[in-house]
């Protein structure tokens, strides 16, 4: 089964020691990122056959991550660099805990918009399931062809699978709009996977499992509801 995976590739540059901020950081090590970019990894060193639809910048740091992510065996041929947008960079720390702090210079999203201009529907097509994130329904544009190609695979019978990736920050600070534009990519879905805030806000349910069995309710075909972390919220 080949599975589509739309949305954006960035790169992470990640500080390798804990510190309790940005400011203790001395190095950065350069990684390709993004939520969908390291699912579509992490599937494809597991086997599957996948495809990347998105973009970066047409610049170094935008030939980098497509070189680095097609070392990984991922199928680029709905990926594309684009004039204009500079490629993301988002500098990562964590404390001694574990938890991320983030900072993030550019705009994946529009790169991914400009690249995929006019052809998401075509991969929707050639693919055999959807994979995306709410990261893609954040900005008018970006949200249209999104919304386009779930359609298309509802039409066609694609098996969905929606990872919700709650980022409330990119939602103008605004958690209820988030919930409410992650809720109605749960119709038909094979597959919702969140956390439990994402949960919360996306079922109004406090509890895993009452929010677990709102999603299957609502129209998923499977739900996964994992523990909560910060990152929902950055």
């Amino acid at each position: 089964m080949r599975t589509l995976c739309v949305g954006e590739a960035i790169v992470d540059l990640i500080c390798q020691r804990p510190v309790s901020s940005l400011h203790e950081a001395d190095a950065f090590v350069p990684y390709a990122g993004g939520v969908t970019a390291n699912v579509a990894v992490a599937a494809a060193r597991g086997g599957a056959d996948v495809v990347l639809a998105g973009g970066a910048g047409d610049d170094r740091w935008g030939a980098w991550v497509r070189d680095r992510l097609g070392a990984e065996g991922l199928d680029l041929r709905w990926f594309a660099l684009a004039a204009g947008p500079a490629t993301a960079l988002a500098f990562i720390t964590l404390d001694d805990a574990g938890e991320p702090a983030y900072e993030v210079y550019g705009d994946g999203i529009a790169a991914l918009v400009q690249a995929l201009d006019g052809q998401l529907l075509d991969a929707v097509d050639a693919c055999d399931a959807l994979f995306f994130t709410s990261n893609t329904l954040t900005q008018p544009a970006s949200a249209e062809i999104t919304t386009a190609a779930r359609a298309r695979a509802l039409k066609l019978g694609r098996p969905i699978v929606f990872y919700a990736s709650l980022r409330v920050g990119r939602w103008q600070g605004n958690p209820g709009r988030a919930g409410a534009a992650a809720g109605a990519c749960v119709p038909g879905a094979f597959l919702v996977k969140c956390n439990e805030e994402e949960a919360r806000l996306m079922t109004g349910e406090d509890d895993p499992e009452a929010a677990a069995a709102s999603l299957l309710a609502a129209g998923a075909e499977h739900a996964i509801v994992t523990a909560s972390c910060s990152r929902t919220w950055g």
